[in-house]
């Protein structure tokens, strides 16, 4: 049976509707849509580089209100008070242990033994995958156990080792609104103990660490932060919820350790020692939050707060209604960059208000802190990037003795 076509003539009221009609399927598939949605964080713009120096500054719980949550939210905590005793700073360089062949920084810190402070190199990476943890690496440290036993021969000598850490991770590409991942990873620290109440005489041992690690993003929209000169912009970002918990047991010559022993140090086997719950904002182009909560148990209460002070206002795609285009105002008093488009897969232009006549340096670094390109101009644009690989960079513009710098992602 063949099926009978009909032509039926438009008029102009049903051509109007199908154009109106053709519209709104436009607007709703993002072309030509200036609306704010939730931004996508991935391996090319969820910038780990390998030399970095975070600072957060400490700001005061009392009073703040707990993050909305939900699609379009605008969060103002651009009136925070500063607190120092919650500043918090990390120092990462580019990682130099064979032991961690796909390690891409470091940085150095320690952690609690028996209440006794363990110095480690942590071993991060990142790749399409994940911004994840590696491991860490610990040189030997010997430890008297006297003002714990009372016995001036007692000792804990951490070996020299490497303990591997696999399964860690920080953040599973994509990460976009209503995402969420869950890791378990595990990390054995070998060491020797002497505690001759207990009739131990460098017996070895391992500290065995679980750690569970939960994050969901719960929210997108625009946040502001304070800043040196005021209230930031707003910036588009992500809410994400994490959730931390270590949980630590100890052994010696495989065995499960003796309760008295533990009890000793103040150690309970097989329970959380450990655990981390925040909320925190992500904006695009660095890894550096934006800022930080931290929260009871039920997420109820805050009971810490710090702040990025170094990458907020750094990055104009991320601001909110920020020109993209070189017939930006620009401040006569300050040297002001902007790079378009970014990301790019081909060449990038730079803009800045240079004044006329005088010189302008322009280094292209690469994630390692390389120079890959340097250029020199008088003009107030300059194009470039054409040949650079796939990938994360920074650019560096010199001008009057004043410097920027700006991160790229360069396309595939």
């Amino acid at each position: 049976m063949k099926t009978q076509l009909t032509h039926t003539p438009f008029g102009a009221g049903k051509l109007m509707m199908l154009v109106s009609f053709c519209a709104l399927l436009h607007a709703a598939s993002g072309q030509g849509n200036t609306t704010q949605a939730a931004i996508t964080l991935t391996f090319k713009n969820f910038i780990v580089p390998a030399k970095a120096d975070y600072f957060y500054q400490g700001a005061d719980a009392s009073g703040i209100v707990i993050p909305s949550q939900g699609t379009h939210q605008r969060w103002d905590y651009s009136n925070l008070n500063k607190n120092d005793a919650n500043n918090n700073a990390i120092s990462y360089v580019p990682a130099n242990n064979p032991a961690y062949p796909n390690a891409l920084r470091q940085f150095d810190n320690s952690f609690l033994l028996a209440g006794l402070p363990i110095a480690q190199t942590t071993m991060e990476g990142n790749n399409k995958s994940s911004y994840h943890g590696l491991g860490t690496h610990l040189e030997k440290q010997a430890f008297p156990l006297e003002s714990i036993t009372g016995n001036p021969g007692d000792s804990l000598i951490i070996d020299k080792q490497d303990v591997q850490e696999p399964h860690q991770v920080f953040e599973k590409y994509p990460v976009t609104y209503s995402t969420s991942f869950h890791s378990h990873s595990i990390s054995k620290t070998g060491f020797h103990l002497s505690i001759a109440a207990f009739g131990l005489d460098h017996v070895p041992g391992q500290f065995v660490q679980h750690t569970f690690d939960n994050r969901d993003v719960l929210g997108w929209g625009k946040v502001r932060v304070p800043t040196e000169s005021g209230p930031s912009k707003y910036i588009k970002a992500l809410l994400q919820k994490l959730s931390v918990l270590k949980i630590d047991s100890v052994y010696l010559a495989g065995q499960p350790a003796p309760a008295a022993l533990l009890a000793a140090f103040g150690v309970t086997q097989g329970e959380t020692t450990r655990s981390f719950y925040q909320y925190r904002f992500y904006q695009e182009n660095t890894d550096a939050y934006l800022i930080n909560f931290s929260m009871d148990p039920t997420f109820s209460t805050i009971t810490g707060l710090n702040y990025d002070t170094k990458y907020v206002d750094k990055n104009p795609g991320n601001i909110i209604a920020a020109a993209t285009d070189a017939n930006a105002s620009f401040s006569p008093n300050e040297l002001a960059v902007k790079v378009f488009p970014n990301p790019s897969p081909s060449e990038f232009t730079i803009s800045f208000n240079n004044k006329s006549g005088s010189k302008a340096s322009v280094v292209v670094f690469d994630l390692y802190g390389r120079p890959v390109q340097r250029m020199e101009t008088v003009s107030n644009t300059l194009r470039f990037g054409k040949d650079l690989k796939p990938g994360t960079y920074s650019v560096q513009v010199i001008s009057n003795n004043e410097k920027k710098v700006i991160n790229l992602v360069k396309n595939e």
